[in-house]
């Protein structure tokens, strides 16, 4: 369709009166049958967020004049029922978002009694620079503003269990995507996620990787690349890059989105770039480019001392080739990779002085009664939630600092003045927000005990000679895997994002060594699977833990009644706010749970 028609539709539309809609909604005749329209709106800014395109108006034009409106609500979807025909969807007004305003004008075809999906994004519309009344246009861009702007939807954010880093869509076997090995670590594909913006979350598949190499090639399901530039791999042979030359590093460092630096060549070694680029933990697996936008090498480490700022290494990207041919002969014997998409983490974030006015308003025993559990004696499971965080570290401010506020206020220091440890968490929820971030956070811990061998020596040692000897401790446990389910069925909750790692402690003193190594698991849920039946009634649920001292069955526990409604009513701003305002409270109600039907659903795996 062209310009001028577009804007034609447009205008048409613009000059709809309310009649003109009430007669067009009946449609001609009323005789067609209808088929249903559900809109979905949202653009992508160029930091990866998107954005819904919320209480906005669209007009469905017919090819016979006829038109309809529809309208999105706050989340940017809408739904109505239409006449069967062929339309254009078109824009009442234009949308601006992130100093660009988005105009549409889209052809749809409704079938009677069908349903059909309509999404409007920055793949279907019409771009252009938003400009206040008296603003001049922007000059071109630099050639590194065109790099983010050119390649920013190809660099992807990379979890595997609890690590993550970035990798980038190449233009090689079909848009794989390439990152550093030690980013996936020893993760299989279950462990393994690709975070393409604030709303895609997808599996990705492990075709290969190359740990001497450090390079690793992955593949994820072909429809979440449409719309996505394949970024070109750079010769890097002699002469390719010399010291001096600008180049431009993408990647999610740290707690950031998407992120650019730049900077210049300062050496080159064999088999890596040496420049003062800006790379931190997060950044590895991005790409390096030249200004001509080819990617020359992956962002690999940092070398740093407290003295200064230190440089960054860049593994050249011709260490991916032996790589890559193994992942095409890996793609022809392996299943595609799921195209479900994985939840993603809540964008928006609770208030810290809301948090911190309840924290305050809580009796922290009370509270803190089932913030720890025990499984089988071999783990203690922690569940964790924003609030909970906040009434921590209230608590702690009050006891280590009884004696400061008896002196402050002897000293007539002002509020602003005095001693407060929640303090050290401003910047930190200003600009980072993760412990404002409404999700439950549940951390597994291994149990520390005394082994059998070292009790009965002891016993034997004091009878005998009535000698006090070293006891032997390990850790009673070993996580390989956590798992939540909920409900009498047993449903499994996908978590947001977990794994687990390895913690090591080496303790030899005179009367106790513990020279041991076990994993700990960390693993991130969305409150919604803490959600109460319609009659206040909360879920039971049930956490199995799979431990490596003994494969092939779980570690299992029925989380206590009270327990679920504390980690739900921990919520309760963030949901009359943003969701709904289904609370409950249990009061001193008390529910035998332990013998429930999920406890019978997992009873053949589990070790309760």
């Amino acid at each position: 369709m062209g310009t001028w028609l577009r804007g034609w539709l447009v205008l048409a539309a613009c000059m709809l009166s309310a009649a003109d809609v009430a007669v067009a909604q009946a449609g001609p005749g009323g005789v067609r049958a209808g088929g249903s329209i559900q809109l979905s709106a949202a653009v992508r800014t160029a930091a990866m967020q998107v954005v819904p395109v919320a209480l906005t108006r669209f007009a469905l034009v017919s090819a016979a004049g006829d038109s309809l409106v529809i309208a999105t609500g706050r989340d940017g979807n809408g739904s109505m029922t239409a006449p069967a025909g062929d339309y254009t969807a078109v824009s009442l007004e234009p949308v601006q978002v992130d100093g660009s305003r988005y105009q549409w004008a889209v052809p749809i075809h409704v079938d009677s009694g069908a349903v059909t999906h309509l999404d409007l994004s920055n793949l279907n519309a019409q771009v252009s620079e938003a400009r206040g009344p008296g603003q001049r246009a922007r000059a071109s861009g630099s050639p590194e503003a065109e790099l983010f702007h050119r390649f920013g939807a190809s660099v992807v954010r990379v979890e595997a269990g609890l690590g993550h880093g970035s990798g980038f869509i190449a233009d090689t076997l079909d848009g794989v995507i390439i990152t550093n090995a030690h980013v996936i670590g020893a993760a299989g594909d279950q462990d393994v996620a690709v975070i393409l913006d604030s709303l895609t979350r997808v599996r990705a598949q492990i075709l290969a990787r190359d740990n001497n190499a450090d390079v690793a090639v992955l593949r994820i399901a072909p429809r979440f690349l449409q719309g996505r530039q394949r970024m070109p791999l750079g010769e890097a042979g002699d002469g390719a890059v010399m010291p001096g030359d600008r180049l431009v590093a993408l990647g999610y460092p740290l707690h950031q989105g998407l992120t650019m630096t730049t900077g210049i060549a300062s050496g080159i070694r064999e088999g890596a770039i040496i420049s003062d680029v800006n790379i931190n933990p997060g950044n590895s697996g991005g790409p390096l480019l030249t200004l001509d936008g080819e990617v020359i090498a992956l962002n690999t480490f940092g070398d740093q001392d407290s003295h200064g700022p230190g440089v960054s290494g860049s593994i050249l990207v011709t260490r991916a080739g032996p790589v890559l041919l193994k992942a095409a002969a890996a793609r022809d014997t392996l299943g595609q990779p799921s195209d479900t998409l994985l939840p993603v983490r809540p964008r928006v974030t609770m208030s810290a002085s809301a948090l911190r006015t309840a924290a305050e308003a809580v009796k922290y025993q009370e509270y803190v009664r089932y913030s720890l559990l025990e499984v089988n004696g071999r783990f203690d499971v922690s569940l964790q939630t924003p609030l909970a965080t906040f009434v921590d570290m209230a608590h702690y401010e009050k006891e280590v600092g009884k004696d400061r506020r008896k002196r402050e206020a002897q000293a007539g220091l002002t509020q602003d003045e005095r001693f407060g440890e929640m303090k050290q968490y401003r910047d930190w929820v200003d600009y980072v927000g993760d412990i404002t971030i409404p999700v439950v956070s549940l951390v597994v811990q291994p149990k520390i005990g005394e082994t059998g061998g070292s009790v009965f020596g002891r016993v034997l040692a004091a009878a005998l000679v009535g000698a006090r000897t070293r006891a032997t401790y390990k850790f009673k446990g070993d996580v390989r895997g956590v798992r939540l389910f909920v409900g009498d069925s047993a449903r499994e909750v996908v978590p947001l994002r977990g794994g687990h790692a390895p913690q090591s402690v080496w303790e030899e003193g005179q009367w106790v060594q513990l020279k041991d190594v076990a994993d700990l698991g960390y693993y991130v849920y969305d409150p919604e699977a803490f959600r109460p039946s319609r009659g206040g009634t909360p879920p039971v649920m049930v956490i199995a833990v799979e431990d490596l001292k003994v494969a092939g069955h779980w570690s299992c526990k029925v989380l206590p009644e009270e327990a679920v409604a504390r980690v739900w009513n921990g919520f309760e701003d963030y949901y009359r706010e943003y969701r709904s305002d289904q609370v409950f409270n249990l009061a001193d109600r008390k529910a035998e749970v332990e013998t429930g039907p999920a406890r019978a659903t997992l009873r053949d795996r589990c070790d309760f």
